[in-house]
């Protein structure tokens, strides 16, 4: 296992938007570090930065995938797709809308 490598593998996942292929190349480092491999220079906080950019990816994802189907909704309803997506934020708040 090459560390810096693994890194740098994560890094151009991220980059690309592979977010998968990105958390897949972050836990192999993880595991890695977990079996007392050696780290990469700056490892640790480099791959601290690069989850934390990977939870915000994730994050904004699954916002544009809402706001896409509201719209798509808005479209099928022919209601506003501000309704749609009063009602899936108040459904990820645990409220009904």
């Amino acid at each position: 296992m090459d560390p810096e490598a693994c890194l740098q593998r994560a890094q151009a996942a991220l980059e690309e938007g592979d977010l998968e292929e990105c958390a897949e190349a972050l836990r192999d480092y993880a595991a890695w570090r977990g079996k007392g491999g050696y780290a990469a220079q700056d490892g640790v906080a480099r791959a601290a930065k690069m989850q934390a950019s990977l939870r915000e990816a994730k994050r904004l994802s699954g916002l544009a995938d809402a706001v896409m189907l509201a719209s798509r909704l808005a479209e099928i309803t022919g209601r506003g797709i501000g309704e749609h997506l009063q009602e899936a934020a108040a459904t990820l708040k645990g409220r009904p809308s």
